[in-house]
């Protein structure tokens, strides 16, 4: 699906995608390990913001150019828990 994703972005001028993923709530293809290998076979690798979960994650290229705050973004995983920093 993000590759289909990508193709649109690029029709559609869009720099960056956001999806409503977090991490662990799924334990197929929401487990770390798998979302990085998703984000690199897409060819959006950098591009993909979660921002229920961005804090357990590396910071995406929106967040390096200023486009988002990461400090107003999550740290929620599996099924819903917010860490408390």
């Amino acid at each position: 699906m993000l590759k289909e994703t990508g193709k649109l972005m690029a029709q559609t001028g869009a720099s960056f995608v956001i999806t409503g993923e977090v991490l662990g709530q799924r334990p197929m293809s929401q487990r770390r390990d798998a979302m990085r290998l998703i984000e690199r076979e897409s060819g959006l690798e950098g591009l993909i913001v979660r921002p229920l979960s961005t804090k357990h994650f590396a910071p995406t290229l929106p967040e390096k150019e200023g486009i988002l705050d990461r400090e107003r973004l999550l740290d929620m995983e599996s099924h819903g828990v917010l860490r408390e920093n």
